[in-house]
């Protein structure tokens, strides 16, 4: 992952989801049928460059 997606990623607070379209951060959310459901996200949704992913704070421990 480039260095300037990882820190836009890591600049939301406590754990949700974030939406990433070529490289760029464009959504968050606490919840991914939140962050799906944002106009911005559910266009692109189905799209390869669009990324999803879980995002928790630096330090915490996340069991799944």
């Amino acid at each position: 992952m480039k260095k300037k997606v990882k820190e836009e990623f890591d600049r939301v607070q406590g754990s949700g989801f974030a939406a990433c379209y070529d490289g760029k951060t464009i959504a968050t959310a606490r919840s991914f049928e939140t962050l799906a459901n944002k106009p911005k996200v559910r266009e692109l949704l189905g799209n390869k460059k669009l990324v999803i992913k879980h995002t928790i704070p630096e330090g915490m421990i996340a069991v799944y």
